[in-house]
């Protein structure tokens, strides 16, 4: 009886402890803003309507309507950041998303990740890793997965 209450103990603290040191995209954007090598892109709702107002493709232009903020992160030219980067990202915690695609190709990593914040707004997560560069985007707003 004690081993299987050490065993879940350990489970316990395991599962905690991993939870502590998990990551949000949010942590990564600010972790790394100011990183050697990284650059953070914030495009709000105004400039958003300002590249779509003269827009004739429609969906585009539906889509972006609904989008609150565009996040992004690229780390390039810094292999520490870099590296860096690829160990935070690995922790990052993704269990309230759902995956849309998770790509694993030779030197490649492409993750999706889509959540349903409430019955209003909606957060979409792209990931890429590859060789040289390393993107973290975030997008914010009245979306569904459908529109996606």
């Amino acid at each position: 009886m004690k081993i299987i209450k050490r065993i879940v103990l350990i489970l316990v603290l395991s599962f905690v402890c991993g939870s502590a040191f998990s990551q949000s995209a949010d942590k990564l954007f600010d972790k790394f803003k100011d990183k050697p090598g990284a650059q953070v892109l914030n495009i709000n709702k105004s400039m958003l309507s300002m590249a779509t107002s003269d827009s004739t493709d429609v969906q585009k232009k539906k889509l972006l309507e609904n989008v609150d903020s565009i996040q992004i992160l690229v780390i390039s030219k810094n292999e520490a950041t870099r590296n860096d980067f690829i160990k935070k990202s690995g922790k990052m915690k993704m269990s309230d998303y759902e995956t849309l695609l998770n790509v694993n190709e030779d030197d490649q990593v492409m993750r999706i990740y889509f959540r349903d914040s409430n019955d209003t707004n909606g957060e979409f997560i792209l990931l890429v890793v590859d060789k040289e560069d390393c993107v973290l985007m975030k997008v914010l707003g009245k979306i569904a997965l459908n529109d996606m």
